[in-house]
């Protein structure tokens, strides 16, 4: 009654009190005035099977934790994320002249996308649940209310940092839905007037595209197993510095031939870059992003120490 009244978590005091009125009253009622010992051990003897039943159920046959299945849904949407980015590239932006994208790939390439932002509604719903406090008050007021609320059996739980890198994988999809569909405008291999030309970018697109797939990769395996993400990883904006640097160059070379053969000299690097520039650097710079929150969310892995011999 004291834990009920003076207490401030009233919650067990209640439940003991509870208890001890059905107890008493079923005692009462009893018509065979059972003793004390048995009414205590049957009534222990069903508390504890219920809460080992529970126990079983919630924590080794079904155990749900809303962290938990956070984590891992957004190691699963980063994989999807990276296969989305690989068929974007490898259908719709470097593909031989003989091999344009169909109808058909469209169609496919819309049903992802619609699961996949129906993916990232189901990912904001977990981590609603993650929440401890009342929803959609200040932030003042949340945190009175959380100091005042029950203790919990689970540690606090930051949500920022999964709302944050559940923001950048919003923005990095839309970049690539963006980039894919700019692309059925403009096709950048077929600007080139020779074939030497274009399979000379081939292997700065190769190390671009490779860099980013593999920061994907990584990050996904840190969520997945919980890992910590290392601390240097391959830059993706050095990579795409380097190809837009060579494409310039081939641009200047192609320039001086056109005008030394008098014909009018295509810019096709500059169409490249504003075609596709934007929603590429944006890609780029998301992806840092990830890095960053991911790194937030398992921590970061630094140099171990090795012992000196």
């Amino acid at each position: 009654m004291h834990r009920y009244t003076q207490s401030a978590h009233p919650r067990s005091g209640l439940i003991g009190c509870i208890s001890f009125v059905v107890i008493s009253l079923g005692a009462v009622a009893d018509e065979n005035r059972l003793s004390a010992t048995t009414i205590a051990w049957t009534r222990g003897f069903a508390f504890a099977v219920g809460i080992f039943a529970s126990i079983l159920t919630n924590w080794v046959m079904w155990p749900f934790v809303a962290r938990h299945e956070l984590k891992k849904s957004l190691a699963t949407m980063m994989l999807h994320l990276a296969i989305l980015y690989r068929s974007v590239v490898s259908k719709y932006i470097y593909y031989a002249e003989e091999q344009a994208p169909s109808a058909g790939d469209t169609e496919r390439s819309e049903m992802l996308e619609g699961r996949l932002r129906e993916g990232f509604v189901r990912i904001r719903q977990l981590l609603e649940l993650t929440r401890h406090g009342i929803v959609g008050v200040l932030p003042h007021i949340q945190r009175d209310l959380e100091a005042d609320s029950e203790q919990r059996l689970r540690a606090p739980f930051d949500p920022l940092p999964y709302s944050a890198l559940i923001e950048a994988c919003d923005r990095f999809f839309e970049h690539l839905v963006e980039v894919r569909q700019s692309s059925l405008y403009f096709q950048p291999s077929l600007q080139v007037n020779t074939r030497e030309v274009n399979d000379s970018l081939i292997p700065y697109r190769r190390d671009a595209v490779a860099v980013i797939l593999m920061n994907l990769y990584v990050l996904a395996s840190a969520l997945r197993t919980n890992q910590r993400v290392p601390r240097y990883m391959p830059s993706a904006a050095a990579a795409r510095k380097v190809l837009i640097d060579r494409m310039e160059e081939v641009e200047i070379n192609q320039t001086q031939e056109n005008e030394t053969n008098g014909q009018e000299g295509r810019r096709w690097a500059d169409v490249y870059r504003y075609a596709f520039a934007s929603a590429l650097t944006d890609i780029v710079e998301q992806l840092q992003q990830l890095q960053r929150y991911t790194k937030e969310v398992t921590g970061e892995a630094g140099f171990a120490t090795l012992p000196m011999e």
